[in-house]
């Protein structure tokens, strides 16, 4: 990571669009940490900050509503 690089959680279940989409990112100059399930998601955000977040929102183990989910998360709150 270059310190002018900024980080992204990309959390999908298929492995080529996640691939796909890291790729894509890591182009355009993006610090990418891609995840299979919702459960490395929350390992990941309870272990670091990001300045953005990409997620499949048809994961197993979740209810399709992750930014409501999210918003109980700390890390994910905007700063007031």
């Amino acid at each position: 990571m270059t310190p002018m690089s900024k980080s992204v959680l990309l959390m999908d279940r298929e492995h080529a669009a996640r691939d796909r989409v890291a790729t894509h990112l890591r182009r355009m100059g993006w610090d990418v940490v891609d995840v299979s399930e919702m459960e490395h998601a929350a390992a990941q955000l309870a272990a670091r900050r990001f300045d953005a977040m990409v997620f499949d929102v048809k994961v197993p183990g979740s209810t399709g509503l992750l930014m409501t989910t999210l918003e109980s998360i700390p890390l994910c709150r905007s700063a007031s």
